[in-house]
């Protein structure tokens, strides 16, 4: 198994982030890291953590983005599973163990995801939204948005040699593309279970960040959805997309209104 982690200016959040990965029950991986042009002290942590455990393989190179260094990583991983972690989220200590157990039991099986509960910047664990899980739920659910938590998936590598490793166009929603790409040849599927927690951060609200996601976002929609998966969801979905996009600030509580909607709609339709 290969676990790959790309990190600019992480230090803050780096070395538990990266302690959650070694303290899996599952011990037999090779941990990529790559410094992406940082300026604190990613670097020097990464030395430090390195020279403790064999298993971490360090790289630093200069600043070309999440998708690309994400991509350089691919490139040099042999495990027959990859998995994401990010730099500054934790995994669990049997997330890996759960993950493989079901992956080894179902071949038409690639790409498996998790629930995801945040930590706050005080310190506290707040579950997050209830997850979508079952194969048939998570396609209905990708036609509308991205159901699938990045930095706790693992995927099969070799789906990923065949068909390709992320679209280095995509600086943002890379992970939304991929799924979206891959769902055509295999399945993606969620564990109810808890398994990492995602760490709340003034870049998961900044509206410029959003804003750029959503339309990355549509346009993986476009290269890959065809007229097949329209549906109402899809639709009151893509509107909730144009109206981050494209509206100011004070109509962004009625975007928030009709993406709640959405969301519900597709709920009820993946239970049917």
């Amino acid at each position: 198994m290969s676990v790959l982690m790309a990190v600019h200016n992480g230090q803050e959040t780096l070395v538990e982030a990266i302690q959650s990965v070694l303290s899996q029950q599952y011990e037999d991986f090779e941990f990529l890291i790559a410094d992406d042009g940082s300026t604190d002290e990613t670097w020097n942590l990464l030395v430090q953590c390195a020279a403790k455990d064999a298993r971490i393989s360090i790289y630093r190179q200069s600043n070309i983005g999440l998708t690309k260094s994400l991509n350089r990583l691919l490139l040099l991983a042999k495990g027959e599973y990859v998995a994401r972690q990010d730099a500054d989220d934790v995994w669990f200590p049997d997330k890996l163990c759960a993950q493989l157990c079901v992956m080894d039991d179902n071949m038409s099986l690639g790409v498996l995801g998790s629930a995801a509960a945040t930590l706050t910047r005080e310190g506290a664990v707040v579950e997050g939204a209830s997850v979508v899980s079952g194969t048939l739920a998570v396609a209905r659910a990708l036609a509308c948005y991205n159901p699938v938590v990045h930095s706790s998936v693992l995927m099969r590598r070799s789906l990923l040699v065949k068909h390709g490793v992320y679209d280095d166009v995509f600086d943002c929603a890379q992970d939304y593309e991929l799924w979206l790409r891959l769902k055509k040849y295999c399945g993606i599927d969620n564990l109810e279970k808890v398994l990492c927690l995602r760490r709340e951060s003034p870049g998961m609200i900044s509206v410029r960040k959003a804003r750029r996601q959503r339309c990355f976002a549509l346009r993986a929609k476009y290269n890959h959805l065809s007229w097949r998966d329209v549906s109402f969801p899809m639709i009151a979905w893509g509107v909730k997309d144009l109206l981050f996009i494209v509206a100011p600030l004070k109509l962004h509580g009625f975007a928030r209104t009709v993406l709640k909607s959405a969301r519900q709609m597709v709920s009820k339709a993946s239970t049917l």
